[in-house]
């Protein structure tokens, strides 16, 4: 159990992966993965929730007899501020909101009563609508990200899209190449 706390370094470079065995010639291609890689902060402050573990994306590049692996923690203005303040500023799973430093004492002192914003920190899923990436979590923020340096492109506030407070990291998908999980009705 606790390697699942480790928190892990990223590789942004893609570094020749070692084979054992042997890759079928019909498998050639690209996966992407995504979940919580940091847990421990300054101070010796952890996460309380596994969930709560900064957004890391891997990037797997896969032809006959090779493969490149990359890595990296996503720069979502959630990762950006708990790198900046060494605690979490937004609600998380598990883990309780500190006040932002950044923002004046009213601001602080209302964070404590009412959460002023949904983390984007988008651990729960990544997949392609049409043929751009994104990265979900279980609030209403998604990330488009770059498929070929997995860095963050664009935030999208479901919320100015649909009217929703929160969205399912797991959408399905229909042959249109649109989520049906947020699909506008005509």
């Amino acid at each position: 159990m606790e390697k699942l706390f480790q928190s892990v370094e990223q590789c942004p470079d893609p570094q020749n992966g070692q084979i054992t065995g042997t890759i079928p010639d019909w498998l050639k291609g690209q996966l992407f993965l995504i979940g919580p890689a940091k847990w421990d902060f300054a101070d010796d402050f952890s996460v309380n929730h596994w969930l709560d573990g900064s957004a890391f994306m891997y990037k797997f590049n896969v032809s006959k007899d090779h493969v490149d692996v990359m890595s990296r923690f996503l720069d979502t203005v959630a990762f950006n501020k708990v790198t900046q303040v060494k605690r979490p500023v937004f609600v998380e799973f598990g883990t309780k909101a500190y006040p932002d430093q950044c923002k004046n004492v009213f601001s602080r002192y209302l964070s404590h009563l009412v959460p002023l914003e949904l983390s984007d920190n988008v651990i729960g899923n990544v997949y392609l609508i049409d043929d751009e990436l994104y990265a979900s979590s279980e609030t209403c923020h998604v990330w488009k990200i770059d498929p070929k340096d997995l860095k963050c492109i664009k935030r999208i506030d479901l919320r100015n899209v649909v009217s929703v407070n929160l969205a399912s990291s797991h959408p399905t998908s229909v042959r249109t190449g649109l989520s049906s999980t947020w699909q506008p009705v005509s």
